[in-house]
Formats: structure tokens, C-alpha cells, sequence
């Protein structure tokens, strides 16, 4: 017989974390839409569009990297994970921030960089002291870049303050190749080593490759175009490093073979995350390059396609395989999974290819079909990730 259920939203750190990020890429896209639309009436002290980018990337993404983080430092260390009061006060961090983006960006622009700035600096302090007591060094620097991406966090505050003009779109674009180069480093850990495991658990012989001089080259050139713009490099060398970067990670992503994992949609989600920060590294070097496309089309392709569907990925997959229960997409995370993949498809590609009236009207209608996305995984996963595992053991 089954141990009753209990409320265990705070028992490890990808139970709020996860629920929180799912809540707000709904709350985030939906209400980016309205402000868009100008059917609500807010004006942040930055651009819209930056604080839009703010907030999906230092509000969504942080909290999704933070419930990976919380998950997988115990996991890598053998330390006691964060949970009770500790990640209460971690996910209150978060929390504030985001009120804060919708309360006072626009009439407090420092009070809203005082309740944003704590929650990254705080998680890299959690994870950086569990790893170096456990001498873990090689994992070292993610800890480093998630100090980077809090400067950057910083930088776009100051901007927003008056203290930094003109810092915070550099900033912004540094903080999505560092969230690029993180996907590339998690990405390179979790893909192949899930697809192996579901080849064997199918009694296929086929194996990823295993190729760690390729793995650490395109690592490397992952963030390097973003370093580029960010000095203001010429568009030529721009284009050339995108370039570089989407050839190496697309040569890597062939050998993790991901034909393989096409009739297992938990698996084959990943690939198409990956898959889709190559295509973003392609659109951004025909661009700056060629002068086909737009900077934009690259960066959701990066935001929407690659982070987004990578994201639902890894917390679908993690919160079934943590919580007792079998590591399979049922047809609402099938759903979910298309959905994101819809969304990204029309704005990136499709409302671009058409321009005009045909691309404004599928800014909403994509932003509303990732939002569903996220709404589904939500809706789907809400008593999971708030109640005690079924099999009463912790986490």
C-alpha cells in the first residue's frame, strides 16, 4: 500500500524551481504580449523589448537552471541537497525579482535591481562551496558562468538605473551565449548519455560517439560570436564564428546519432533543443554574413527554440525520473514538445519569411503557442512536483 500524499513543494530544488519556470514562460509570454499589443499600459525603465529579453532570460531560464543545479550538485558531490527553509528563501529570491519586474521596472527601476540581483550570486555561492568541498574542480566553471551571467544582470540594472547608458543590450546578448554555452556544456553531459541509456533500455547496439576534442571545440566557439558583437567585432568575423559554431555543434549533434531517438519523443526533445541552437548559429551567420534574415530570427531561434525546448526537455524528464516514476513522454508532453516547436518555427522562420501583417500577427499567435506549451507541462506535472513521491522515499 501507498504512503499517503503530502504537500512537498520545498523537499528538492527542482520542485519549485521547475514549477516556477513553467508558471512564469505562461506569465512571461502572455503578458510580453499584451505590453506588445498595447493593451497594458507598462513602460519599464529600459526599451520594452529589453526588459521582455530581462526577464526571460534572468526570470524563466535562472529559474530552470537553478532547479537543473539544485538537482544535479547533490547528485555530482554527494552533498545534502538544499531543501525546507534554505530553498524556501533561494525560490523567494527569484520570486521577488519577478514581482518586481511587474510592480516597479517602470516607477522604481533600483528598487526593482535590489530584489533581482541577490538570486543568482546566491545560487552560484550554494553550488560553488558544494563543489569545491567535494573537490569536484572540473565543474568549477559552471559555477563561473553563472557568476558571469549574474554580471551581466548587473550590467543591465545599471542601465536601467541610469548609472551604466547603453550597457544593457551588449549584456543581454552576452547573457544568452552564456546561456548558449550551457546548453552546450549540459547538453554534451545529458544527450548522449540519455540516448544510450534508451538504445540499451531497446536492446539497440547503436552508440553516441564519444568525441571529447570535438565536444570541447564546440564548447568553446559556442559564445565566442556573442563575445564578438558584444565588442563590436565587424559583421564578417560575426558571421564567420556563428559559422564555425554551427558547423562544430552540428557535426557533434550527428554523433550522438539522433535519428536513433526519434521514436522516443523524452529523448528526441533533446535533440531538437540542440538542434535548434545550430540552426540559430546558422541564421545569425547568413545574416551577418550574407544580409539574409535578421539578427532576430537568430536569437529566438536561440531563446524560443533552443533554451525553451531544451528546458521542457530536461524538467519534464527530471521531475518523472526523481519522483519515482516511469521516464516516458505521454501525449501531453508529446503535445508540449510540438507546441514549442510550432511556436519557434513561426517566429523564427515563418512570420520573418513573410514580413508585414503576416509576422505581426504570428508574434502572438507563436507567443501563445509557447506559452501553451509551458501551460500543459504545468498543468500536467502541478501535483507531481508539489506532492511527496507515490513510493514515500525523499525527493
Amino acid at each position: 500500500m501507498n504512503p499517503p500524499l503530502r504537500m512537498s513543494l520545498f523537499a528538492y530544488g527542482f520542485r519549485p524551481f521547475f514549477l516556477g519556470a513553467a508558471l512564469y514562460a505562461v506569465w512571461g509570454a502572455l503578458g510580453w504580449i499584451l505590453v506588445w499589443a498595447g493593451h497594458v499600459d507598462f513602460q519599464p525603465a529600459l526599451p520594452a523589448m529589453l526588459w521582455h529579453a530581462h526577464e526571460m532570460v534572468f526570470g524563466f531560464l535562472a529559474a530552470a537552471l537553478a532547479g537543473f543545479l539544485l538537482t544535479a550538485v547533490p547528485n555530482w558531490t554527494g552533498a545534502a541537497p538544499l531543501r525546507g527553509k534554505g530553498l524556501a528563501l533561494l525560490f523567494v529570491l527569484w520570486s521577488a525579482g519577478r514581482v518586481g519586474a511587474w510592480t516597479v521596472a517602470d516607477s522604481a527601476p533600483m528598487t526593482f535591481a535590489l530584489l533581482d540581483i541577490c538570486f543568482l550570486p546566491a545560487l552560484a555561492a550554494w553550488a560553488g562551496q558544494a563543489i569545491i568541498k567535494a573537490r569536484l574542480l572540473r565543474n568549477l566553471p559552471l559555477v563561473g558562468l553563472i557568476v558571469v551571467l549574474s554580471g551581466t544582470n548587473l550590467a543591465v540594472h545599471l542601465d536601467a538605473v541610469g548609472m551604466w547608458q547603453g550597457a544593457a543590450r551588449p549584456a543581454l546578448h552576452l547573457a544568452i551565449g552564456i546561456v548558449a554555452m550551457l546548453v552546450a556544456i549540459i547538453g554534451g553531459r545529458i544527450i548522449p548519455a540519455f540516448t544510450r541509456n534508451a538504445l540499451r533500455g531497446a536492446g539497440l547496439q547503436t552508440e553516441p560517439a564519444d568525441k571529447p576534442a570535438l565536444d570541447k571545440a564546440a564548447i568553446i566557439s559556442t559564445p565566442l560570436c556573442f563575445l564578438a558583437d558584444a565588442a563590436g567585432f565587424p559583421d564578417p568575423a560575426i558571421a564567420g564564428l556563428a559559422a564555425l559554431a554551427a558547423v562544430l555543434n552540428f557535426v557533434r549533434l550527428l554523433g550522438w546519432r539522433p535519428a536513433t531517438a526519434f521514436g522516443m519523443p523524452i529523448v528526441w526533445v533533446l535533440h531538437l533543443g540542440y538542434a535548434w541552437l545550430i540552426v540559430g548559429f546558422g541564421m545569425w551567420a547568413l545574416s551577418a554574413g550574407f544580409g539574409i534574415g535578421t539578427p532576430s530570427m537568430a536569437l529566438h531561434a536561440f531563446t524560443l527554440g533552443a533554451f525553451g525546448t531544451m528546458i521542457l526537455g530536461v524538467m519534464s524528464r527530471a521531475s518523472l525520473g526523481h519522483t519515482g516514476r516511469p521516464i516516458r513522454a505521454d501525449g501531453w508532453l508529446v503535445l508540449a514538445y510540438l507546441l514549442v516547436t510550432v511556436a519557434t518555427a513561426g517566429r523564427a522562420i515563418i512570420g520573418p519569411a513573410f514580413g508585414g501583417d503576416i509576422e505581426q500577427e504570428l508574434i502572438g499567435v507563436s507567443g501563445g503557442l509557447w506559452a501553451s506549451a509551458f501551460a500543459v507541462f504545468g498543468v500536467r506535472f502541478i501535483s507531481i512536483l508539489m506532492l511527496s513521491r507515490p513510493d514515500g522515499r525523499p525527493g
